[in-house]
């Protein structure tokens, strides 16, 4: 089983996929012109609460460490971070935007 920390930094790399290929981008559609700044700001709002938990940590510090007698909790917060990771590598930015914000139509 991955640790915690090894599913962040996978996460980590999937907002850096999506976001760098558009982020250099010219004048794209207007949702995609919102939908970049709005993964920018999910990555922020990850990377702290990466950082606040020690997520992305390893050793005496770290939610592994934190959640070792939990095994529910640990493999649940591991499911989460799988999904988010395979989402955001299946997903274009307008739809995770949706996802990540609870936006659903």
């Amino acid at each position: 089983m991955p640790s915690i920390a090894s599913q962040v930094s996978t996460c980590l790399e999937a907002f850096r996929s999506l976001i760098a290929p558009h982020s250099s981008e010219v004048q794209q559609g207007a949702a995609d012109q919102l939908s970049i700044p709005g993964m920018e700001d999910a990555l922020a709002r990850f990377k702290v609460w990466s950082a606040n938990i020690g997520a992305h940590r390893s050793g005496r510090s770290s939610l592994d460490f934190r959640l070792r007698d939990s095994s529910k909790i640990r493999v649940q917060v591991l499911q989460l971070l799988e999904d988010l990771s395979e989402s955001l590598l299946d997903g274009e930015p307008p739809q995770i935007l949706q996802i990540m914000t609870n936006q659903t139509q």
